[in-house]
């Protein structure tokens, strides 16, 4: 048995529903950022099932996610997928932290390189019965006339998140300004009516919706407007509906996990960022 190629992201998506349903949350990042290349008419680059085990996409040069029916694939499984990836010029995988270790491993074993760790993170859900009272601040939807600073703000964080191999341009941050004003998904919290610090609301899928793009810029840190920001979005996306929220963080950060925990969320698994490639 090959590993299946896609075509046609509509049944790739389809497919990869149904056989991710029973952990949905643990591979929301998949699902989301498969069905927001699918509402915007850009398909991924590239997309493959081995068996009915495991998913995988690139939708951005040089980088794969990954979704996993199980946390323990078959070796046969495995050993399919990388036949698939070997020579394909993706060098960062993205996914739950026990399979895509031995995915990166056997990978760099193939193509005669190296692992590296990128980033450690951890997927947390909203338990809501723990979610704390607003605080300080109120929350707002981005408007235009924010668009500079969110731009801004947008290449600091990424400057500082290290997501991807390359550190975004100041027109790719103006671009994803735009973007995510267009969605309707980014709140900014204002104190005295400056804005200090942002978040956003992304990859809603039914029930389910993920935050992301957590950021306070240096001149406003350690005065508790990340957790302001948050808490408050959360409060929001419950009014609008949601009664799962995700959300990511880095595990190199204790401070932003313990804060996530305080807000009430709870652990739900562990994902990795891992490069594999030559190094000169």
């Amino acid at each position: 048995m090959k590993v299946h190629l896609y075509r046609d992201s509509d049944v790739f998506y389809n497919e990869s529903v149904r056989a991710l349903k029973e952990n949905s949350a643990e591979n929301s990042l998949f699902l989301g950022l498969l069905q927001q290349a699918i509402r915007g008419n850009n398909p991924p680059l590239f997309m493959c099932r081995a068996k009915n085990d495991v998913f995988c996409m690139q939708t951005i040069p040089n980088q794969a996610v990954l979704a996993f029916k199980t946390r323990q694939p078959s070796a046969s499984t495995m050993n399919m997928l990388v036949q698939a990836l070997k020579d394909r010029p993706i060098t960062r995988f993205v996914g739950v932290k026990e399979p895509v270790l031995r995915l990166a491993h056997l990978l760099a074993k193939a193509r005669s390189s190296s692992v590296l760790t990128v980033m450690k993170q951890r997927l947390y859900q909203l338990n809501h019965a723990s979610l704390i009272p607003l605080t300080s601040g109120t929350i707002r939807k981005m408007k235009r006339e924010d668009l500079p600073f969110v731009a801004k703000w947008i290449q600091e964080f990424d400057d500082e998140a290290n997501l991807s191999e390359k550190r975004i341009t100041v027109k790719e941050a103006e671009k994803t300004a735009r973007q995510q004003l267009d969605k309707g998904g980014l709140y900014l919290l204002e104190v005295d009516g400056i804005p200090v610090a942002m978040a956003n609301a992304t990859r809603k899928m039914g029930q389910s919706v993920t935050i992301n793009l957590v950021y306070t810029p240096r001149p406003f840190r350690k005065k508790g407007y990340a957790t302001s920001c948050v808490t408050a979005l959360c409060h929001q996306c419950i009014k609008d509906g949601f009664s799962v929220v995700l959300l990511y963080t880095d595990l190199g950060n204790p401070t932003s996990n313990h804060i996530y925990q305080e807000i009430g969320f709870e652990p739900v698994s562990d994902s990795i960022v891992m490069e594999v490639k030559k190094v000169d």
